[in-house]
């Protein structure tokens, strides 16, 4: 369902054998499978300006800053950049210091919101892709939700007539996956085909292969399978592909939901939404059945 080419991770930081440390320490990191791709900045005028850049260009999963650089507090200004002016509350900052002292632990989280604090000799390179690692998870978790309660917030009001549902589904992903000038994100995207009877609603690739994601349908449901939720629905996998199946039960009919990704494992959660979202479309198709 979703492909993804990597994930951005900002490092702030003067002392360039940090940097080095850093860079050594990430090189080969992958988070569900997938990349990140580092950058550097060695001064708060630098990162703001990178920040500022990128703002409408990535998704940053993670930064890591140095406190004391150019100033004793240069770090902590590109940390409340972050939160107050580009009102991020989302992206996970990783405060790195090598004089604590300067910036004391308690105070330097409540005000700045930061999610890990560690002293330069913690900084170990397992402590670092740890952090690392849980930071981009997070921020995934976060923003993987906000995208699906961005959508069923912008898709409801439009599912009036199961011809509505059919039509709108794809225009309104499209919508979430763009930036506020309209044009599409290069980073990210959704391959599905969601088929309900006879109506099949294809995304990305699948738009126009709707024969073809109904055969991988058939090839998938072949594959061994695990139970996702408590509606026992079922998940399958050959290798980038994968199937979400749900059995008809009672009103509700039967779906399959067909996709491509390049996570992997896909987290539990991700599978369990993709679920939750098929599930309320089958669902809003039959009350716009039962309208008529």
């Amino acid at each position: 369902m979703m492909v993804r080419t990597h994930w951005d991770v900002l490092i702030v930081d003067d002392d360039p054998d940090m940097l080095a440390i850093s860079r050594l320490a990430l090189k080969h990191v992958r988070v569900y499978g997938i990349p990140l791709k580092v950058h550097e900045c060695t001064n708060k005028a630098d990162a703001v300006k990178f920040l500022k850049a990128t703002a409408e260009l990535s998704d940053l999963s993670a930064a890591i800053i140095d406190v004391v650089m150019e100033t004793e507090h240069a770090g902590l200004d590109v940390c409340k950049f972050i939160r107050e002016d580009l009102n991020n509350r989302v992206t996970p900052i990783v405060v790195r210091t090598g004089q604590p002292g300067k910036a004391p632990e308690r105070e330097v989280i409540e005000r700045y919101d930061i999610s890990t604090y560690l002293t330069k000799v913690e900084a170990t390179n397992e402590k670092l892709y740890a952090t690392v690692v849980n930071a981009v998870r997070h921020h995934e978790y976060v923003r993987f939700n906000e995208g699906f309660f961005m959508f069923m917030a912008q898709f409801i009001p439009v599912s009036e007539t199961r011809e509505s549902i059919v039509r709108g589904i794809p225009e309104v992903v499209k919508a979430v996956l763009r930036r506020r000038d309209g044009s599409p994100l290069e980073y990210y995207g959704c391959h599905f085909c969601l088929l309900i009877d006879d109506d099949a609603i294809a995304i990305g690739k699948f738009a126009g292969q709707e024969d073809e994601a109904r055969a991988l349908r058939d090839r998938l449901s072949k594959e061994p399978s695990q139970v996702i939720n408590a509606s026992g629905d079922r998940f399958m996998r050959a290798g980038n592909h994968v199937l979400i199946s749900h059995a008809a039960t009672g009103d509700t009919p039967a779906f399959d939901l067909v996709g491509e990704t390049n996570y992997n494992p896909m987290p539990d959660y991700t599978l369990r939404m993709w679920a939750t979202f098929a599930q309320c479309v089958s669902d809003l198709i039959l009350v716009a059945e039962k309208r008529r």
